[in-house]
């Protein structure tokens, strides 16, 4: 029997001004409704042997601020380079307790940085990638 731990899917988005206000912290709830990790951090993290936390227990400098996106869409297309994950927590305590899909999904994430880095053209076009 084959469990399936995650489904990643594998996309771009434009930084349209309308849309902005979901990846900047709300006034009353502190954090923005839409957090993305920077993909380097998840594959450093992964490399040291860590483990995937829930967002609260992140650190913050793991995560790309509106001002980096903005600047990290000036490639041909406009567009960020993202990846959506979406994983069930393999223990009721913890997310991600040995590590399994942070590395899972590290190695998958330095493929496509890699590719980034080697201005590889993949999908609809050329552009930076986060997750």
């Amino acid at each position: 029997m084959l469990l399936r731990l995650f489904k990643l899917v594998f996309g771009s988005i434009t930084l349209f001004p309308e849309n902005e206000p979901l990846l900047r912290p709300h006034a009353t709830l502190g954090d923005a409704p839409v957090a993305l990790l920077d993909a380097r951090y998840i594959i450093a993290l992964a490399k040291a042997g860590g483990r995937l936390r829930s967002r609260q227990n992140t650190p913050r400098d793991a995560f790309l601020d509106l001002a980096t996106l903005r600047q990290m869409t000036n490639g041909h297309t406009g567009s960020l380079r993202v990846a959506c994950l979406s994983y069930a927590w393999l223990q009721p305590d913890h997310p991600d307790s040995h590590g399994t899909t942070l590395r899972l999904l590290a190695r998958v994430l330095e493929i496509m940085v890699e590719y980034e880095n080697e201005d590889v053209e993949y999908g609809e076009g050329k552009g930076p990638f986060g997750v």
